[in-house]
């Protein structure tokens, strides 16, 4: 986390903990009038703003764990702007790369993405992972097993990881949906993963089937 975002992060809990501390000076304000019933409370949903914005703020600037690595296929942008020297507007284009042409398959395929040269993959390597297993330097490509078509059903987050382009990030977002809207009907319905776009659900058609 740099000085800047250590910064922004400081103002806006300033700004939280006084715009609470001004909501509470009116709550014990005798002659403040009271709020109309059903009316917008402005305060209320600016604090909720607020704390929604630091809350992400938060998840993005914290700075990766000793042995952590993102998924590179499946980590969402504010994953991957956890990954030094990686801001939003690069976040972003790595997530739009995968969903425009489809998974990386190897190290090597990050300099699709417009402003990562082969020094930056190199660079960020170490703390990256493809489908699952480790990818420690640029140009490793991880063989890709023969897969029987598998249930969208029954499988489990290992089952799932053997899928092409799907990591451990992706496989526990798939069972989190599945589990939530009760199964699914279709392979389509994988499109309400967070992760999968239409680009990934073609490379997925033919590995797995429903139920």
């Amino acid at each position: 986390m740099g000085e800047h975002e250590i910064e922004s992060v400081r103002r806006m809990v300033v700004f939280l903990l006084a715009l609470g501390a001004l909501r509470l000076a009116w709550a014990f304000t005798p002659s403040a009038p009271p709020l109309l019933a059903g009316a917008p409370v402005v305060g209320d949903s600016l604090l909720d703003a607020t704390t929604a914005a630091l809350d992400e703020r938060t998840r993005r600037t914290r700075p990766l764990e000793a042995g952590e690595r993102i998924d590179l296929n499946g980590a969402g942008e504010e994953e991957l702007d956890r990954l030094p020297r990686v801001g939003p507007a690069l976040a972003r284009a790595i997530v739009a790369e995968r969903e425009r042409g489809g998974p990386f398959t190897g190290m090597e395929d990050l300099t699709r993405v417009r402003g990562i040269g082969a020094a930056t993959a190199e660079r960020l390597a170490p703390l990256l992972e493809i489908q699952g297993g480790p990818a420690p330097t640029a140009g490793s490509r991880p063989p890709v097993p023969p897969d029987p078509v598998l249930s969208l059903g029954g499988a489990t987050p290992e089952d799932l990881q053997r899928l092409p382009g799907v990591g451990p990030a992706l496989a526990a977002r798939i069972v989190e949906v599945r589990a939530r809207r009760g199964g699914f009907e279709r392979v389509e319905d994988l499109l309400e993963v967070p992760g999968i776009g239409p680009v990934t659900l073609e490379r997925l058609r033919g590995r797995v089937r429903v139920p």
